[in-house]
């Protein structure tokens, strides 16, 4: 909360009931560690805003960096 954005750390149905609609989400690095993302993203879905936004970005085992 430091810079003023609140980040939660898992989209349980419990916070995205007590605290949605969300204008935005964001997951970065996440997806691919998710044991359903499927469900998470459903969630998401029905936790958002129409029009609402969602950043995904998953890791590239390509790049220098993931091979250094």
């Amino acid at each position: 909360m430091a810079r003023g954005l609140a980040v939660e750390r898992e989209a349980t149905p419990e916070f995205l009931a007590a605290h949605g609609p969300f204008d935005a989400a964001v997951l970065l690095d996440v997806i691919e560690h998710l044991r359903d993302p499927g469900e998470v993203l459903a969630r998401l879905h029905a936790a958002m805003r129409p029009g609402a936004q969602l950043l995904v970005t998953t890791g590239d085992q390509g790049s220098l960096l993931a091979r250094v």
